[in-house]
């Protein structure tokens, strides 16, 4: 709780730093989305250092984990009108749709995408919903599970496995809000396992170069890039517990799999994480 009060005083600060702040109406805005638990914090950590941006701590979400209540493209555009000013790094986890693409498009934003194994995001939600973020609205039914294989059925399920008052819908749903992203010309999309493996730094220039190239700036590649690696810390992310790739494979049960190939099989494929249902 005590971090929380800290990360809100802090965003409290970062506005009041803005309105005094003058700022370039050239310079692009940069948006870092994701879907939820898939590396957010990880890929801010990497951009954040970039030159011409400020990071003023705003976070733009279509579904607030405090009331979880699904924010129209008009409320989600409001945002960004009050909210941000040019040159600012921001994040969220923002539902796609043409309305909102088109937006962002026309406010030349240059938006990246990180998104993750599905699979390790239920285990990484079972956990956080369960005993990190305490106040996100869904903590108190992720409470009612102590044994960890039920928790990972719920986020697979959602209220098909325990019915909720809120929105909840199953994994496959849930990513769904989100994958029309991947097919947007304008968003570069970025895979978390690629920034946690051996070709990480080849990953990491290819970010800092599209960079570049949406903003017609010129900076040092190879500092940029050692800056950036260099920057790569989870333990600073508040959301963070262990990290990693095919976690799924210590936790799932085969009741796990079975169920998760019926919801979200196909997505697995469609994402390319798998060629087919034998896994």
């Amino acid at each position: 709780m005590i971090a929380q009060i800290s990360r809100k005083f802090s965003q409290v600060l970062s506005k009041i730093k803005k309105v005094i702040l003058k700022s370039d109406e050239n310079q692009p805005i940069v948006l870092i989305n994701s879907f939820p638990k898939s590396g957010t914090h990880l890929l801010h950590q990497i951009i954040s250092i970039f030159p011409y941006v400020e990071d003023h701590k705003t976070f733009i979400v279509s579904m607030p984990s405090f009331t979880q209540r699904v924010r129209t493209n008009q409320e989600i555009i409001k945002k960004y009108e009050k909210q941000v000013i040019p040159g600012e790094l921001i994040r969220g986890h923002q539902f796609h749709s043409p309305e909102l693409a088109s937006y962002l498009s026309e406010r030349r934003v240059v938006q990246y995408f990180i998104y993750r194994d599905p699979r390790d995001v239920v285990i990484s939600e079972a956990n956080y919903l369960y005993d990190m973020n305490r106040i996100h609205k869904l903590h108190k039914y992720f409470r009612k599970f102590k044994a960890l294989e039920d928790r990972i059925m719920f986020s697979i399920m959602g209220n098909t496995y325990h019915s909720t008052p809120i929105d909840y819908l199953d994994i496959n749903g849930r990513f769904q809000k989100y994958i029309g992203w991947l097919k947007e010309s304008e968003v570069y999309s970025v895979r978390y396992e690629d920034l946690v493996a051996d070709q990480r730094q080849a990953v990491v220039e290819k970010i800092v170069m599209n960079f570049c190239n949406k903003c017609n700036y010129e900076v040092d590649l190879t500092s940029t890039v050692t800056a950036a690696l260099k920057n790569i810390n989870p333990q600073k992310s508040h959301t963070f517990r262990s990290g990693g790739t095919e976690k799924w494979k210590k936790y799932f049960t085969p009741e796990h799999k079975a169920e998760f190939k019926e919801r979200a099989g196909q997505l697995l494929i469609d994402l390319g994480y798998e060629k087919d249902m034998d896994w």
